[in-house]
């Protein structure tokens, strides 16, 4: 029976041994829906890999103000990479959205297996880099010049989201949720979104998720 690790690029071809080994260095801990699994502006020590499940990522950007949504972790991920280039504050909170399975590790013995398996130095700076170059995605679609180019970028994201990951559809998004991601009003995406179903552009699935049927049109 495959090691529950070996799902992860973290441990791509690191021997049965060595798998069982680390394994048995952390624990598997588990979260209900709505459950905090970390907490922005805390300092942290531990590495969480996401086994199965779905979890997401927010940041709080004033007192008193909705979280600002990054997006979706899904079954395969990393929650904490950057505790081991020494980011050991979390610029992030995180909640399980579905019941969720985590496996668990120290920095410290992370960093003691990995430095037995050099590959997975360079492997961790990839997925490092992977986050990095989403966030900025973020940023670009934020800095669209209309508020039709940033809601469309981000269906088209939600839709991506949707068919990668079909086992486990996330909950339910409000219209006010998805003018709140990319700074706009409930009521300019309500006119935005009506229209788009109109035109058979989107629909609504068995789970509530929003989902594109055909390519978006460029313009309003």
């Amino acid at each position: 029976m495959d090691n529950i690790l070996s799902q992860f690029a973290l441990f791509q071809n690191w021997s049965p041994t060595d798998l069982d080994e680390l394994l048995c260095q952390g624990e598997l801990v588990t979260f209900e829906p709505d459950e905090l699994v970390c907490e922005q502006n805390t300092v942290h020590s531990d590495v969480f890999f996401l086994i199965q499940g779905l979890m997401n990522a927010t940041m709080q950007t004033g007192e008193g103000t909705r979280p600002f949504a990054f997006g979706y972790i899904k079954a395969g991920s990393c929650i904490g990479l950057p505790a081991l280039a020494g980011q050991t504050l979390l610029n992030a909170t995180v909640h399980a959205v579905h019941p969720s399975q985590c496996w668990k590790i120290s920095t410290d013995l992370l960093e003691a297996a990995m430095d037995r398996h050099p590959q997975a130095w360079k492997t961790c700076a990839q997925q490092i880099a992977l986050g990095v170059a989403h966030l900025l995605d973020y940023i670009e679609m934020l800095a669209q010049p209309d508020g039709y180019t940033k809601l469309r970028r981000l269906l088209e994201k939600m839709d991506e989201m949707a068919r990668e990951c079909p086992a486990f559809p996330p909950a339910p998004i409000t219209q006010r949720d998805l003018g709140e991601r990319i700074g706009l009003s409930r009521e300019m995406v309500n006119r935005m979104m009506r229209a788009l179903r109109q035109g058979g552009y989107i629909e609504v699935d068995e789970f509530g998720r929003i989902r594109v049927t055909k390519p978006l049109p460029r313009r309003f």
